[in-house]
């Protein structure tokens, strides 16, 4: 064979066999496919809406191809509770794929799955929180009634979801004093629940609300004022036991006070006063009792020195206290009757002498000094100054009422004084 056939048969030969090897390296090297992703867009995951009502925000999730948005993806969507329109949507040129959802009538979390066949991440679930709305029936609202008592009207509520009656909803019924029944219940056909509220044994008023897990309410409050019971119980609680001198104006006020059997003040209870024995006569007469469940009487010596005893009592004369006051000797005392002038009048109340008021005691004896009627802006600052000697301390008047201040003389002789406010008020005491 000619040489150069040869060599044409061997370059034919190479070129059949490179392009066998070419050809053989192409079949096996694998094509890589592109890695399809989708994700929730997380702005419109774990949304609260009404229940029954379509949320504010559609679901949508994003496809990616190796980290390009995929246009033109079916993202099939399917709803535990509720409806979603459209329930198959395709990615945008963003590679975002949105739905509506409707979220179910009854309360509660429901969720959403958006499938796209084949993507890694899924399905992607979407949660959302259905919510109701509770209404209190004013009816049944701010009502009146006894302590320990249960109120005429059971407490109502209307539980709706987006604006329609919600039957199936359980309710928690609480109460702030006294017991309700049921704790629980679940609304009816036309969304209403009741419950029974028997107050508490302490006046004032009170709260009850309901509680629903997942409300647009978390409370839906009512209030009702419990009143007193019937007046069961009476105490004496100011004013006993005094000794009054019987040449003193009154007594200080006896008060007595009324209580239910829970120990609740009784309002607008008659009281009834009495004097049963010794020398005191009635000023005034509380008779029923006041906001405070309480009654006051103002008693005066009659004239005579001794005991006395003053009955306060319920209808019917029982139950009932007693109060014991005492009658003693006269004792010494000035009044310093304000005129609102420059001229205060010192009136002796042993003698009726003013101006100098005059009085005579006993070495050892103590001297009292009252302003009346009691003004606190004409008691402040003023003082009782004594003038020339003997002397005695100045003494300044309490701002209290009513303003009393006293001095015990042990040392014989006759003391002038006068008053710093008004010093045409005098007085003289001849101490013996």
């Amino acid at each position: 064979m000619p040489a150069t056939v040869l060599r044409r048969n061997l370059l034919f030969t190479a070129a059949i066999v490179g392009g066998l090897v070419a050809c053989s390296d192409s079949a096996t090297t694998p094509t890589i496919p592109p890695t399809v992703t989708v994700a929730a867009v997380a702005a419109t995951d774990n949304q609260i809406g009404v229940a029954g009502a379509r949320l504010l925000k559609g679901l949508q999730v994003k496809v990616m191809s190796d980290g390009v948005p995929k246009a033109g993806i079916a993202v099939e969507w399917e709803t535990s509770d509720g409806t979603v329109i459209p329930a198959v949507s395709r990615t945008d040129s963003r590679g975002i794929a949105t739905t509506g959802w409707t979220l179910g009538s009854a309360p509660g979390v429901m969720t959403v799955s958006a499938v796209v066949s084949g993507a890694q991440g899924s399905p992607v679930t979407f949660s959302a929180t259905a919510l109701v709305t509770i209404t209190v029936d004013p009816a049944t609202d701010k009502q009146i009634g006894v302590v320990g008592a249960t109120l005429t009207q059971p407490l109502r509520v209307t539980v709706r979801s987006d604006g329609t009656p919600s039957a199936g909803v359980a309710v928690t019924w609480v109460v702030s004093g006294g017991s309700i029944t049921p704790a629980s219940s679940i609304t009816d056909d036309a969304g209403i629940a009741t419950a029974t509220w028997t107050l508490g044994h302490f006046a004032g008023v009170g709260q009850a609300w309901v509680e629903i897990p997942v409300s647009l309410d978390p409370v839906g409050f009512f209030t009702a004022t419990a009143l007193s019971g019937p007046a069961t119980v009476i105490a004496k609680v100011g004013g006993d036991g005094q000794t009054v001198a019987v040449n003193r104006a009154t007594f200080s006020n006896l008060i007595a006070l009324v209580t239910d059997q829970y120990d609740n003040r009784v309002q607008g209870a008659a009281v009834t006063w009495s004097v049963e024995s010794g020398p005191v006569t009635f000023i005034t007469m509380g008779g029923a009792t006041d906001a405070a469940g309480r009654s006051a009487a103002v008693l005066a010596p009659n004239g005579t020195v001794g005991g006395a005893v003053v009955r306060a009592a319920l209808p019917g004369g029982t139950p009932a206290v007693t109060f014991t006051l005492t009658v003693g000797p006269p004792t010494p005392y000035v009044v310093i009757v304000r005129s609102y002038t420059l001229l205060d009048v010192f009136l002796s109340a042993q003698n009726g002498t003013t101006n100098p008021a005059v009085d005579t005691l006993p070495a050892g004896a103590t001297m009292e000094w009252r302003v009346e009627p009691w003004d606190y802006f004409l008691v402040y600052g003023r003082d009782l100054v004594s003038v020339g000697q003997p002397s005695f301390p100045q003494q300044t008047f309490p701002p209290d009422d009513p303003s009393t201040l006293s001095v015990t003389f042990t040392v014989p002789g006759t003391y002038h004084y006068a008053d710093s406010w008004s010093p045409g008020g005098t007085g003289i005491i001849v101490v013996q």
